[in-house]
């Protein structure tokens, strides 16, 4: 596991390869949502990332992670390579908003 102790606020899990297949296609929900479970165990924040879409916001956020990461989600017609999209970005905050109560992390 991660130790606090060596400085760590928190853990993060992303994808290596960036050929199109998402967090999910990796590990499955339960697997997820044990490893924001354990982070919160050990007083750390949590971290998912991975080719994450806006349609992924609402069963990641349910786990429970300190963060959930973004690039192409956020970036204008879903490239990861352009530049980030105000609206989808507003549309990101909105779904959260719907989904965690203010002042909590998601």
């Amino acid at each position: 596991g991660v130790d606090h102790r060596a400085g760590f606020s928190g853990a993060m899990i992303d994808t290596r390869g960036k050929d199109g297949r998402r967090l999910t296609d990796h590990l499955p929900l339960p697997r997820l949502a044990g490893f924001a479970a354990s982070c919160r165990a050990q007083g750390l924040l949590s971290g998912l990332a991975g080719s994450l879409s806006l349609d992924d916001i609402p069963a990641l956020a349910a786990l429970g992670p300190g963060y959930l990461g973004f690039r192409g989600g956020l970036c204008a017609r879903a490239d990861r390579t352009g530049r980030l999209d105000p609206a989808r970005i507003g549309e990101a905050a909105r779904r959260l908003a719907a989904i965690v109560p203010r002042g909590e992390a998601a």
